[in-house]
């Protein structure tokens, strides 16, 4: 089974030792946050020689719009991965809920599923990262998007605080109801509305991790607690080891 970890990171030297760190706690697997390689994006080279001690990089999370320029940003950030070797795009679509309508959510899929379709074409999955304040952030939402979604070329990617805090407090119903598109969970904690270490907050993540006992998505510890890293990383992976029974 997969536990990969993503967490932000301040400057080269702290990527640097988080890498380390999570080759060492026993992570599978990276998923970076833009600031770890945003500035690299035409210089993939650069990017591998910094996470040459940390475990494989096998997705990135981007976040950009979807008009003409952000289209161009996930074509540049897919052939990125192509190099790199990741295989997966989160992508949060970088506009606000407030101003789109059902018409406009359905065209977003359209969209996305055309660059899922070209990203597929280099062995890259676009997964959307559902998110408080984006186009896909209710329950309602996510039905209205996905079934605009051309058949096998968008995955989802659900994360756990980002549901509560949009009020989808029943992750087995929408882990039943997505799990053949889930493709990717990334397990937050939250208390109120800070996010927290994972199982220092209220979330019952076992419902989840019931409705997807026969799937096989990457379980990512999203860690943005604002906890040390070590800490971060040694923690979350313990609780993941106890939410999954490994």
């Amino acid at each position: 089974m997969q536990i990969e970890i993503s967490r932000p990171t301040n400057g080269e030297r702290e990527a640097a030792e988080y890498y380390r760190l999570a080759r060492q706690v026993g992570y599978t697997g990276l998923q970076l946050k833009s600031m770890q390689y945003s500035d690299w994006v035409e210089e993939p080279e650069r990017l591998c020689r910094a996470v040459s001690d940390g475990p494989a990089v096998t997705g990135v999370v981007l976040q950009c719009g979807l008009d003409d320029a952000g289209q161009e940003r996930v074509r540049a950030v897919t052939r990125f991965c192509r190099a790199v070797g990741a295989r997966r795009i989160v992508f949060c679509h970088d506009f606000p809920r407030a101003q789109t309508s059902d018409d406009d959510r359905r065209r977003f899929a359209r969209i996305l599923s055309h660059l899922g379709e070209e990203a597929a074409e280099f062995g890259i999955r676009i997964s959307l990262h559902h998110h408080v304040g984006q186009p896909v952030m209710r329950r309602r939402d996510f039905d209205g998007f996905f079934e605009a979604v051309t058949e096998g070329c968008v995955g989802l990617t659900l994360d756990t605080a980002h549901l509560a805090l949009a009020g989808i407090d029943d992750f087995g119903e929408i882990a039943l109801t997505f799990a053949q598109l889930i493709d990717n969970v990334h397990l937050k904690d939250v208390a109120g509305d800070r996010f927290r270490l994972l199982g220092e907050g209220t979330l019952k993540f076992e419902p989840l991790v019931e409705a997807l006992q026969d799937w096989s998505p990457v379980w990512c510890v999203d860690e943005e607690s604002g906890a040390p890293l070590t800490s971060g990383a040694t923690q979350s992976f313990a609780a993941v080891s106890r939410l999954l029974h490994l």
